[in-house]
């Protein structure tokens, strides 16, 4: 047998050939190398395709590393840079287009007259405020027993009370109490809004429409296809009308429906709050504010179960029984917010630090209400703010006042049964109350005065409207009374 030389790689012996990677000997009948992995079957020659033995060896080689070392790296890059060039895209590059504008902006709720009450919780900051002083010592004027049961709140203009019924709506004078008109209208399910000569309402069945509010004649109607139950808000011309899911903007002049705008969940109980430069609205699980010109969602603070929402000088206030919160219009979402949700299912399940809250000023340590045994009913009502303190009150009698910079407790009293949401007046906060009207001081709670009225049941509302001519009393059973 010849020798060879010392480091060379002996030739295969019978049945045996030589692996093309790594050099070593194997079966010959093997498909892959026993040694290096190597696919054997590549080193056959082609000559249908032409191929030398060398190149088509490199080319699953290539493919075997490209799959497994750099396709999830490529798949993270790309990732990346879609969310990257998206944010950035977002933020600094694309400019938001402007809302359709109404072809007037002459109807309006920029400032509330004293001598109206436009809408369920005054005007389009929703402050349950007034500057027109009540009337407790003064006479009974008229007294009026209404067609039927009041469903919500009464608003009212400088001639003429509104009252809802469970189907029906009417306008009574604030002369003598005597009714103006009275339309058929089932489906309404929240209270009017009254603005100069139009009366605007939404009703259930998913229309909202306007009527003259001299005449109760039909203006126009538009059609939503989605069911409504909060009070529309007028400013600069647009009719801001919260469905479930959605926020509409109407011209109040002809009842064009100019935009809508998706709004998470699908609940919209209260009725959204209008400034300046942005539009707020209390959604399902979250308060969503929205650039009032270009519709874009600018901030989101997570708040359930909210009763109601008052846009103040400096913040956007919100409640719920369960806290208070003050936040800032010009706040603005983090560049990962869009990240927030799979961030709390990893930091649910250990696999990620705790996300960071929204930005707000403040959230109240104390309840707004206490919710305390043994009461069978309790009603949280809409809260109202006197430009430094906001105020909260359920059934049970509980009012607290929150301070309107920080959230601390002002103060708070009990005056064992509520029945009506509280109005600020220019001479303290009137507080319905089952046998009569209370006037508290608006430093410290104190009762200043207090007028005696007819004593309601249990779970029966009060409403009492301030208007200049005189404080009117809508009691639910279906009474009208005029102080003054």
């Amino acid at each position: 047998m010849a020798s060879t030389s010392a480091g060379a790689t002996p030739p295969p012996t019978a049945n045996q050939r030589t692996c093309p990677r790594c050099g070593r000997e194997v079966l010959e009948t093997s498909i892959r190398c026993r040694f290096c992995m190597a696919d054997l079957r590549d080193d056959r020659y082609s000559p249908r395709f032409g191929q030398r033995p060398e190149r088509r060896r490199r080319f699953p080689q290539i493919r075997h590393r490209w799959s497994r070392r750099r396709g999830f790296a490529v798949i993270f890059l790309a990732v990346v840079l879609f969310y990257g060039g998206r944010w950035a895209w977002v933020h600094h590059i694309s400019t938001a287009q402007p809302l359709p504008l109404p072809t007037s902006d002459a109807v309006s709720m920029a400032e509330v007259p004293a001598a109206t009450w436009p809408s369920s919780n005054g005007g389009r900051n929703q402050a349950r405020a007034t500057g027109a002083s009540p009337v407790l010592d003064g006479e009974v004027a008229w007294q009026t027993t209404l067609a039927d049961v009041v469903m919500r709140t009464p608003v009212a203009d400088e001639e003429r009370v509104y009252i809802v019924y469970l189907d029906s709506f009417g306008a009574y004078s604030l002369d003598d109490g005597s009714e103006v008109w009275r339309v058929a209208r089932p489906g309404l399910l929240s209270a009017p809004t009254v603005v100069g000569d139009r009366l605007y309402m939404a009703l259930r069945t998913g229309q909202v429409t306007a009527l003259d509010s001299a005449t109760g004649e039909y203006v126009w109607t538009a059609r939503l296809g989605e069911e409504l139950f909060t009070s529309p808000i007028v400013f600069g011309g647009v009719l801001y009308v919260y469905a479930p899911g959605r926020l509409h903007g109407i011209d109040a002049e002809n009842g064009d429906v100019l935009w809508s705008i998706d709004v998470e969940g699908n609940w919209g109980e209260a009725s959204p709050v209008v400034g300046d430069t942005h539009v707020a609205v209390a959604a399902r699980k979250a308060v969503v504010v929205f650039d009032r010109e270009t519709g874009q969602r600018t901030f989101r603070h997570p708040h359930t179960s909210v009763t109601g929402l008052v846009f103040g000088d400096d913040y956007i206030y919100s409640l719920s029984p369960a806290f208070a919160a003050g936040i800032d219009p010009q706040s603005t979402l983090p560049w990962w917010e869009g990240t927030r949700l799979y961030w709390n299912w990893l930091w649910a399940f250990g696999a990620a630090p705790e996300p960071p809250r929204p930005e707000v000023e403040w959230v109240s340590r104390v309840r707004p209400s206490d919710l305390r045994s043994g009461t069978a009913y309790t009603l949280v009502f809409r809260p109202a703010f006197d430009g430094e303190r906001i105020i909260a009150s359920d059934t049970t009698g509980l009012v607290r006042a929150f301070d309107g910079t920080t959230g601390v407790l002002a103060w708070e009293v009990n005056l064992d049964a509520v029945h009506g949401a509280p109005t600020v007046t220019p001479d303290g906060l009137l507080v319905p109350r089952q046998e009569s009207l209370a006037l508290l001081d608006l430093e410290t709670g104190e009762t200043i005065a207090e007028r005696p009225l007819e004593r309601l049941s249990t779970r029966v509302k009060r409403w009492a409207v301030v208007l200049e001519r005189g404080t009117f009393v809508v009691d639910e059973p279906g009474s009208l009374l005029a102080l003054r």
